[in-house]
């Protein structure tokens, strides 16, 4: 009996390693056939662009508003997502599955990151699904040896099904495919519970194909799903991180140029008040008061802020604020504000040298270090310096 019984387990584990090996293979093909494929479709209408790596090297991609990507304005780059809204609890295969179109409005350095973190996110949910089928695959061959008269026993289906029922319960539905799987685990659940009552090794026999079912829904068909995803946004994210240097490299040989000219003390002197204004604005909206009273003191900030600035966009952008202030709700009072400070962001040298520094991309980082240097010079009050650092992160960043 103890022979058996090793037998058996060796048995399981050699049938489960099969099945991971399956399925991390048809994975490895999803995912060389995923750039190929979302590069052809886009072929068929977009038009051709050179974009940029994450190490800074060329790369042919497609043009941003082929690529639902709006970045005419730094300080306001929208990005159209598709998103898998309200899935009925009993979604059907073949049914449609619910989608609309979300926005994302952010500057162009962050948008840039923020397409980098939705495949940081689809990783970790292969990560913890992968983990998830690895015990999907040991209940899969200890089903299969049951069925073939090795083991099966009421005790042994109970242990199956409550590893099921605890898989089920972890399981998040964040698409369509993730919603069908769940439905076939579930009916896994109910066909190992009849097989538990009635001793049947046919129920086992068909919750042995619904769990098939269900590891291939979450092995194969949603990574498929995030890899063309992450296919898409690595085109989006090269296109667009050519568009940040240019514009930062634009920015910063302009300041440079200004800098160097007649008007220095001038424009230093502007540039260093934009800092700090651009510093007071960013934390004014993290600390706005919470519940009814955030208007009045909404208002008195904007007015001292405000009170000072030359005529130009900010001040009036501040005047549309105060106005807004007094008839318009807190969060799109909120959204407004935030769309001013993003107009002084991207025009901040400090902010963007955090920015770029966040990135993490190894090519910019002589050009973040020229860009602190400046940053220092601007708070030695050192126009002259100031200007041929941002010079030098400007030729740095080409």
């Amino acid at each position: 009996m103890a022979r058996q019984l090793s037998f058996s387990q060796i048995e399981q584990q050699t049938i489960a390693a099969g099945m991971a090996e399956r399925r991390l293979g048809a994975q490895r093909r999803l995912l060389d056939s995923a750039r190929p494929s979302v590069r052809w479709r886009l072929s068929q209408h977009a038009r051709y662009f050179m974009g940029r790596t994450g190490e800074g090297k060329p790369v042919r991609t497609f043009s941003l508003d082929d690529l639902k990507v709006d970045a005419r304005d730094p300080a306001n780059v929208r990005i159209l997502f598709n998103r898998e809204e309200n899935l009925p609890e009993e979604f059907a295969e073949g049914q449609r599955v619910p989608r609309r179109q979300v926005e994302h409005v952010s500057d162009i350095f962050g948008a840039v990151r923020m397409l980098s973190h939705v495949s940081d996110g689809h990783s970790y949910e292969l990560f913890s699904t992968n983990q998830a089928l690895a015990v999907a695959e040991r209940i899969n061959a200890k089903l299969v040896v049951m069925v073939e008269g090795r083991g099966l026993s009421g005790k042994a289906i109970a242990s199956a099904r409550q590893e099921i029922v605890a898989m089920g319960e972890t399981k998040r539905l964040v698409s369509a495919y993730s919603s069908l799987a769940i439905q076939k685990l579930r009916n896994v659940e109910r066909l190992l519970q009849i097989a538990e009552e009635k001793g049947n090794p046919i129920m086992v026999s068909a919750a042995c194909a619904a769990l098939t079912a269900f590891r291939s829904r979450m092995g194969e068909w949603r990574p498929r799903q995030t890899f063309r995803i992450d296919a898409y946004n690595e085109l989006r994210e090269c296109s667009l991180r050519i568009r940040r240097d240019r514009y930062t490299e634009r920015l910063l040989a302009g300041y440079a140029r200004v800098l160097s000219g007649p008007g220095a003390k001038k424009a230093f002197e502007g540039m260093a008040r934009d800092i700090v204004l651009c510093e007071t604005l960013t934390k004014f909206v993290e600390q706005l008061p919470g519940g009814k009273g955030w208007k009045e003191p909404a208002r008195a900030n904007i007015k001292a802020v405000g009170h000072d600035l030359q005529e130009g966009s900010i001040k009036e952008s501040l005047r549309e604020a105060y106005r807004m202030a007094n008839r318009a709700g807190k969060e799109e009072f909120v959204s407004f504000m935030r769309g001013i400070v993003r107009q002084l962001q991207v025009r901040n040298p400090r902010f963007i040298a955090n920015e770029l520094q966040k990135a993490g991309e190894i090519y910019l980082v002589p050009v973040v270090d020229a860009m602190n240097e400046a940053c220092s010079s601007i708070k030695d009050n050192d126009p002259e310096l100031t200007a041929i650092y941002f010079q030098r992160a400007a030729e740095r960043i080409r």
